[in-house]
Formats: C-alpha cells, sequence, structure tokens
C-alpha cells in the first residue's frame, strides 16, 4: 500500500515539474559563417594633453605665497606662486631715483643751452652791424661753450636711454618673480611650497588642460594606409571606449621599435580619458584572412569573459547552449572569434539573449 502510494505521489510530482517548466523563448537567430575579412591589429598609445606645462621661475629666489594647491582647477593668467621680489625693487626704485637726477641736470642744462646760443646769436649779430665791436675770439669762446653743453645734454640723454633700459630690464625680472598660469586647466601637482628657495628652471608647478585631449598609438610596419580612417574607435582599460577624430599619419618610422605613430583628438568627453592614460584600437592590417565570424549582436559578457548562446537540439526541442568564445577582432557588424566551440553554419542567438540562461528551450524566429 506504501509502494502504491510512494508510486502515486512521485508521478504527480513529476506532472506538476514539467507543467511548471517555463514556455520556450521566442529568439532571433544568426549564422555562424566563415569569411574573407580584413586583419585587423590591435595597437597601444596613451592619450596625452595637448595643453601641458612644467612651469618654472626664470629667476631664482624664496617662495613667500602658495596660491593654489594640487588638483585645483585656475583659468588663465590665474596667479600661482610669488617669489620674494625686495631686492628686485630696491634696484628698480634706484634706477628711478637716477632717472630723476638725470632730468633735473638735462633741465638745468637745456636752460643753460638755452642761453648760451641766444648769446651767441648776440655777438655774432653785433660783430656783422659793428665791425670791431666784437672779437672773433669772443665769438669762438661763445660757440665752444655751446657746443660743451650740447655735448653734455648728449651725454644726459644717453645716460637717460640706458637708465630708462634698466628699469625697463628690471621690471621684466620683476613680473617673472609672479608665476602665473598660461592657460585654463587643473594643477597636477606642486612641487614646492612657500618657504623653498627654488632655482632658474626648476619645475614648480605641473599644469593640464583636461578638457583638450589628443592621442597616439603606435603601429607595426605591416599596418598600412592609402588613406587615414576618418575615425578610430579607441578603448581603455577600463573597457569605456572613446571615439578618436582628426587623425593623422606619422611620415616617420622609429628605426629601434619599427614602429610609427597614428595621431589624433579625443572627439568625446570622458572623464576617465585621462593624460597618461593607456588605450587600444583595432586598425587594419595589410592581410585578408579566412576566418570564422559571428554577427556582433550575439556576443554576451559575463564574469568569465565573452560567450554565445548557440541553439542546439534537447530532449524537449531547441535549447539555449553557452558558448565561451576568444574575440580577435570586430569587422562592420561581425566579429571575428578565435577557432574552436563554434562552426560554420551554426545557429547562434542574436535577438532576446540578454533573457536566456543556459540550456534554456528556445523557439526561433525567423534567421536574421
Amino acid at each position: 500500500m506504501r509502494v502504491r502510494l510512494f508510486l502515486v505521489f512521485s508521478i504527480s510530482s513529476l506532472l506538476t515539474t514539467l507543467t511548471a517548466a517555463p514556455p520556450p523563448a521566442p529568439v532571433g537567430l544568426g549564422a555562424v559563417q566563415e569569411q574573407e575579412v580584413q586583419k585587423m591589429v590591435r595597437v597601444t598609445g596613451q592619450v596625452r594633453a595637448l595643453n601641458k606645462a612644467h612651469l618654472a621661475p626664470q629667476v631664482g629666489g624664496s617662495i613667500v605665497e602658495m596660491m593654489v594647491r594640487s588638483g585645483q582647477t585656475v583659468l588663465a593668467e590665474q596667479p600661482l606662486l610669488r617669489l620674494d621680489d625686495r631686492i628686485t625693487r630696491s634696484r628698480i626704485n634706484s634706477a628711478r631715483a637716477n632717472l630723476r637726477s638725470i632730468d633735473v641736470q638735462l633741465d638745468s642744462q637745456k636752460r643753460m643751452v638755452k642761453d648760451t646760443r641766444a648769446n651767441l646769436s648776440d655777438l655774432e649779430a653785433s660783430r656783422k652791424a659793428l665791425p670791431g665791436a666784437v672779437s672773433l675770439r669772443q665769438v669762438r669762446e661763445a660757440r665752444l661753450a655751446n657746443t660743451e653743453l650740447e655735448g653734455r645734454i648728449a651725454q644726459l640723454e644717453a645716460q637717460r636711454s640706458v637708465v630708462l633700459a634698466e628699469i625697463e630690464g628690471l621690471e621684466v625680472e620683476l613680473s617673472h618673480h609672479l608665476i602665473s598660469a598660461p592657460f585654463a586647466g587643473t594643477v597636477v601637482e606642486r612641487h614646492v611650497s612657500k618657504g623653498d628657495f627654488i632655482g632658474v628652471g626648476t619645475t614648480a608647478i605641473t599644469l593640464s588642460d583636461p578638457s583638450s585631449l589628443e592621442f597616439h598609438l603606435d603601429c607595426p610596419e605591416s599596418v598600412t594606409f592609402s588613406s587615414p580612417p576618418s575615425q578610430l574607435s579607441l578603448s581603455l582599460a577600463s573597457g569605456q571606449s572613446l571615439q578618436g577624430v582628426d587623425i593623422k599619419v606619422s611620415p616617420v618610422v622609429d628605426p629601434r621599435s619599427k614602429t610609427w605613430r597614428l595621431y589624433g583628438r579625443i572627439g568625446t568627453a570622458s572623464t576617465l580619458a585621462r593624460d597618461g592614460v593607456s588605450v587600444e584600437a583595432e586598425v587594419p592590417g595589410s592581410q585578408r584572412i579566412k576566418a570564422i565570424t559571428i554577427p556582433i549582436d550575439a556576443l554576451l559578457k559575463n564574469e568569465a569573459g565573452a560567450f554565445v548562446y548557440k541553439v542546439v537540439p534537447g530532449q524537449m526541442g531547441e535549447m539555449a547552449l553557452p558558448i565561451p568564445v576568444k574575440v580577435q577582432f570586430r569587422t562592420g557588424g561581425s566579429v571575428v572569434v578565435a577557432p574552436g566551440g563554434l562552426a560554420p553554419g551554426d545557429r547562434v542567438v542574436v535577438e532576446g539573449n540578454e533573457r536566456l540562461f543556459p540550456m534554456m528551450p528556445v523557439s526561433p524566429k525567423a534567421k536574421l
């Protein structure tokens, strides 16, 4: 009696389980193909700021004021650091006092030469009007006195020019005691602190503009372009994608690494695209190869890596079998995968695959 009850209960449980099984999921399919494709080569490079400066003073001195901190955003021409400028200011004040003294002397000499010219003119007129009234010696002495005064004025004016040039140079030197931002950007690093003595040419602050970035990629000689692409898809180590635009090709091959560089600007804003980060890209090589391709919509990713759902026959109809794949490169709307696991003619899910789980029954729709 107990055996009969157990069999009835087991059959009932099995029927309940079969009844509760999920219905086949409707999915769209794509075909695995073997195609001749342009071989793509993965190249690496770096992002760098178009505007980056290592700011150093053109004069040496002690730092009396640090006006920024690392990581701070600054405007163009914003003061960043000031050196002790007391000696230069003292020299400027001394030169200006010397200039005032020269101006006083010049004013006095110009008044005197005005008088000597008038005296010489009177003597020459008198000698011409009344011969014998004024001696030739008197005229010559008056001319000599006038010439000496004019020479003294020329000398003072030359001295004045020298002092003016000295003041101008000192004012330029004074301006070098203040380091300002040459462009708007972010203070990457402060290399000195208030009270430090810094020499000429020693880097005090590194400034970078994160809003204007470019990239370079090191390409092997096997990569050739008849003309550079207008755009290029870039990948960061984080997996984030960037768009490279305004692509330029270097005309020079590095003789040591046998690589040449591909340059461009970062055309899409990203908080992860920073000066110094590594980037990768796929560029067309010089060969065409036969390769296994799958529609790009079939590709899924999890913690273990990339995979696709392959449709296979099962006891209850067709089922979704997860197949790991190793992606080699993208070509148009497909991706090239390494051989193994998939064969030409296999069917993979391209629509509805995000809702599947392993060995789930599926109901294929028309092939895409």
